[in-house]
C-alpha cells in the first residue's frame, strides 16, 4: 500500500512536471518569435538612425565646430566632474558656466535641426522605432522570465518525484523481502 501510494504521488508529480514543461516550451516559442520581431525592429531603428545621422552630417556646415552628440558627451563629463569632485568656488563657477553654455548650444542646435521638416520626420521615425524596439525587448524579457519560472517548477517536480520514487523502490524491496520470508515460512509449514 505504501509503495502504491508513493507511486501514485510520483505519477501526479510527473504529470505536473509535464504540464510545466509544455507551458515552458510554449513560452520559449514566444521568446523565439518575439526575438525575430525585435531583430526586425532593431534593423528598422538602425536604418532610421543612420539616415538621420547622414542628413544631420550633410546639413552641418564646415564652420560648425561641434555636433550635438559631442556637446552631449562633454556635458555628461562635466556634470560627472561637478558631482564627484571637490572644487574651489571659482573653478566650480567656471564649470557651471560651461555646463550652462553647452546646454544652451545643444538646445539651439536641436531647434535648428527640428526646424527642418526632413530631420523632424526622421527624428520622429527614430523615436517611434526605438520605442517599438524597446517594447519588443521588454516582451522578450517577460516571456523569458515566465519560461524560467515554469522551468524551475518543472525541475522541482522532477526532483520531488525522483525522491519519492526512491522511497517507493525501497518499499518495493521491503515488500519483496517480506514476501520471500513469508514464502519461506509457508514452505516450512
Amino acid at each position: 500500500e505504501q509503495r502504491d501510494q508513493l507511486n501514485s504521488q510520483v505519477k501526479k508529480l510527473l504529470q505536473e512536471a509535464n504540464r510545466f514543461k509544455e507551458k515552458r516550451d510554449e513560452l520559449n516559442g514566444k521568446v523565439k518569435d518575439e526575438k525575430l520581431v525585435r531583430d526586425t525592429l532593431t534593423k528598422e531603428y538602425t536604418s532610421h538612425k543612420s539616415k538621420l545621422d547622414k542628413v544631420k552630417k550633410s546639413r552641418m556646415s564646415s564652420s560648425e565646430e561641434i555636433s550635438v552628440g559631442k556637446l552631449r558627451k562633454e556635458l555628461h563629463g562635466l556634470e560627472f566632474k561637478q558631482q564627484t569632485s571637490v572644487l574651489e568656488a571659482d573653478k566650480e563657477r567656471v564649470l557651471i558656466e560651461r555646463i550652462s553654455f553647452i546646454k544652451r548650444q545643444m538646445k539651439k542646435k536641436e531647434k535648428e535641426m527640428e526646424g527642418n521638416e526632413e530631420i523632424r520626420d526622421l527624428i520622429q521615425a527614430v523615436r517611434t522605432a526605438k520605442k517599438n524596439m524597446d517594447e519588443s525587448h521588454q516582451r522578450v524579457n517577460e516571456f523569458a522570465d515566465l519560461a524560467q519560472k515554469e522551468h524551475d517548477q518543472m525541475i522541482e517536480r522532477f526532483t520531488q518525484s525522483d525522491k519519492i520514487r526512491k522511497e517507493a523502490d525501497e518499499s518495493q524491496e521491503k515488500f519483496v523481502g517480506s514476501k520471500v520470508k513469508a514464502d519461506e515460512e509457508h514452505r516450512r509449514h
